[in-house]
């Protein structure tokens, strides 16, 4: 580390920039209201520091032990960072960097928390690292952060490691700037008050910290303008191309196919190497969920795995997600046998999440919320009681914006309750003591003032009910609930199941929905969570015709549905897979879609296209993506739509010009992985098109800016390219030039000559 360097970081340290002062070697500098005097030394192995009474050490040592007390942040780590009893290592899919597998297959690990400290622990000079950790909720993400960090503070205190991971929780805070959460983060939970925001930045940058940003689809889908977006691609671009980061979501972001998901992200990482890694958490199987069992304690561990697997399938939720595992442990200990263990759990796979959380209601109220007050103990209150207050404490957080409560808030939760349900005084208190302390709501800090859900997978099944709740009794809760922003997923499902449980004309209350959204403006959440709703609410149901008009669907909303009869108007799709979907009698008209895709098991019959727009048709297991007006058209013609009212154009030379801009979509897609690529990794990518994309291809891209050269520093001769436009620019050119190679190079040239 030179001085300047030297100097730079540790003023990120001082308590202002005047604070420090360097004049002949001698430093002398204010750190959180400590004087340090300390003389600057030149040596041939580098610049070394002595302060009074201690020996000479390097500079880039002293700035980790003593001025940012990386071995006290290890203690704390150890210290408030809960270990998860009855630990499980999961397995794991890895997409390692393309550097390292640069032909892009997917590898399965043993264990995932090696395989993340492996590659986080690599730094490569001049190249930031950002390592993606993907699964479905309750598959254990912040289980695996929380144990690999513990596991690498162990390390650093036995000096058989240089770096440290810090979880840092964004779910529940979208619009929280990254700084507020990072020194929020080490505050609040770890304790830790001893840098500022710049100093942790220089800290990554030096590969001492590694940050795991766990919950970071809360922010994208919340920041839906896209400013989640642009602050991650600023932390990365900060970075300089050094450092890494941790980043767990639901997707990570080059798993989409579509460029334009992608853009924000990567044009805000500018000119900056960095390196991408996915790490996708695999569902447990049979040896995972009985080893957790044996850990338990649980002596008939075997039966209640083969009697779970011969009633709901081997592949079950119940039996693969590692939170519904562990509550099954729970509920199994209230219960004689397996037999009746798995009799509570329901028999289709819409029920078996309100069973599953009734039996574990169900042990509460009978066994636990017991009045013992008078002369015969009974129930403080029923379950389906149970239900509502939990949903109460649900749509209280979603309408807060927040996954935590206040202890006040829920002692007043708890007496709108009681006063409503007429509960005496004796019952309140009790229903207000022992909410504090119910199974499914645990205490979010170490204080004990702040409550959450134990997991986010049953604050969206009440916030499910509470909506659910509202849409059958119209109430005034239900459009503040539904503009407050997009409802998650699964609790659209919740909303759709709740209305099926308790309705006894479904259709009904599906026109009421679209009422709903028809009273509100455009521009709302309304229009997108009833789309939701209904959806799902009208799927395998068969019945009259349905008018869906103007309301905006998310992505993937179609993936295994099977909807008839539906008629959609004037709506928007987002990009809109039709993966294992079938749709019969169904049609769309005047209707824009970003993207369809289509695939091999997709049954479509009797369905109609009238006058629509679509951004391109793929089928991903083909890898093909059609962007020719005439090619769409055709192509969902073959996956089995009528075309109405539309006429399809003549065949013309932009079919045979077709294949050099799906050669250059599937070159730029290495972009999504790294952002600089070497010609090997273009050519290993392309296989036996290689020659014709470098021959013929890349010098045009490159000739239009569509790519640059940058410095090649690695063994051998070869050429390394970034790319020269944003990627937003890419995605609209695809669009707009249908799939004509030349009108893509001239329409990229023209924007660059604007700009």
């Amino acid at each position: 580390m030179e001085i300047n360097e030297f100097l730079r970081v540790i003023t990120t340290f001082a308590d202002a920039p005047a604070d420090l002062n360097f004049e002949k070697g001698q430093l002398l500098v204010q750190v959180r209201e400590e004087l340090i005097e300390a003389t600057l030394t030149q040596t041939p192995t580098g610049l070394k520091i002595t302060e009074s009474g201690s020996l000479p050490v390097p500079v880039h040592t002293w700035i980790i032990d003593r001025l940012a007390r990386v071995p006290q942040l290890a203690d704390r780590l150890l210290a408030y960072v809960p270990a998860t009893p009855n630990y499980v290592t999961p397995r794991a899919l890895l997409l390692d960097q393309l550097d390292v597998r640069p032909d892009g297959a997917q590898a399965t690990v043993s264990d995932a928390v090696s395989s993340m400290t492996e590659i986080l622990g690599r730094r490569p000079a001049g190249t930031s690292t950002v390592l993606y950790l993907t699964s479905d909720a309750g598959e254990g993400k912040t289980t695996v952060i929380n144990e690999t960090a513990r596991a690498q503070a162990l390390s650093y205190k036995h000096r058989k490691t240089d770096w440290l991971l810090i979880p840092i929780n964004l779910g529940g805070r979208p619009f929280m700037r990254f700084d507020d959460v990072v020194i929020g983060a080490l505050v609040n939970r770890l304790r830790f008050p001893f840098f500022y925001y710049d100093a942790f930045i220089e800290l990554v940058r030096m590969g001492v910290l590694v940050p795991a940003f766990d919950g970071f689809e809360e922010v994208f889908i919340e920041g839906a303008s896209g400013e989640a977006l642009s602050a991650l691609g600023s932390l990365v671009n900060t970075l300089n191309s050094s450092g890494g980061i941790l980043v767990s979501a639901r997707k990570a972001y080059f798993e989409y196919r579509d460029f334009g998901q992608t853009a924000r992200l990567f044009d805000a990482i500018g000119t900056d190497s960095v390196s991408f890694a996915r790490i996708a958490l695999l569902r447990w199987n049979r040896d995972e969920f009985e080893s957790y069992g044996r850990l338990r304690g649980i002596q008939n561990v075997t039966d209640i795995y083969e009697h779970a697997a011969n009633r709901l399938g081997d592949d079950h939720p119940i039996l693969t997600r590692a939170v519904l595992v562990r509550r099954l442990f729970d509920v199994a200990t209230t219960v004689p046998s397996s037999d009746a263990l798995i009799a509570r759990l329901g028999t289709t796979s819409q029920d078996y999440f309100h069973e599953f959380i009734n039996a574990i209601i169900e042990r509460e109220a009978n066994e636990k919320w017991i009045d013992r007050s008078g002369k015969i103990a009974e129930p403080l209150i029923t379950t389906d009681e149970h239900h509502e207050l939990l949903a109460m404490i649900a749509l209280e957080m979603w309408l807060s914006g927040s996954e935590l409560l206040r202890q006040d808030v829920l002692d007043v939760i708890a007496d709108v309750f009681a006063e409503a349900h007429a509960k005496s005084p004796s019952i309140a208190r009790q229903v207000k003591e022992r909410l504090r302390q119910h199974a499914l709501i645990s205490t979010a800090d170490s204080t004990r003032s702040t409550f959450a859900f134990d997991h986010e997978d049953f604050r969206r099944f009440f916030l499910g009910e509470a909506i659910g709740n509202a849409l059958l009794n119209s109430t005034k809760d239900l459009q503040s609930a539904i503009q407050r922003g997009a409802l998650p997923a699964e609790t659209a499902e919740s909303v759709a199941q709740y209305v099926r449980r308790g309705a006894q004309d479904v259709q009904t209350i599906a026109n009421g929905i679209l009422d709903v959204a028809r009273r509100d403006h455009s521009t709302s959440f309304t229009r997108e969570n009833c789309a939701a709703i209904v959806v799902r609410l009208m799927d395998g149901m068969p019945g009259r015709a349905l008018s869906l008009q103007s309301l905006t669907f998310a992505p993937d909303v179609f993936r295994g549905r099977f909807l008839s009869e539906l008629i959609f108007e004037r709506c928007y799709f987002q990009s809109t897979s039709f993966e294992r979907a079938q749709l019969t009698k169904c049609t769309f008209r005047n209707c824009r879609f970003e993207t369809i895709e289509v695939y091999e098991t997709t049954k479509v019959e009797e369905c109609w296209i009238d006058t629509c727009e679509f951004g391109s048709v793929s089928n991903p297991e083909l890898d093909v993506r059609v962007f020719d007006p005439t090619g769409k058209l055709e192509y969902l013609q073959t996956a089995g739509f009528q075309v109405v009212s539309t006429v399809l154009q003549t065949p013309s030379a932009v079919a045979a010009l077709d294949d050099r801009t799906v050669l250059v979509e599937r070159a730029l897609r290495l972009f999504l992985r790294n952002t600089q690529v070497n010609e090997s990794q273009l050519r290993l990518r392309l296989g036996v098109k290689a020659n014709e994309f470098v021959d013929d291809i890349l010098p045009v891209l490159v000739r239009v800016g569509v790519l640059e050269d940058v410095r090649y520093s690695g063994s051998g001769r070869q050429r390394r390219f970034r790319l020269g436009v944003p990627m937003q620019r890419i995605e609209q050119v695809f669009r707009t030039s249908s799939g004509d190679f030349d009108t893509f190079l001239e329409q990229v040239a023209n924007r660059t000559a604007v700009e």
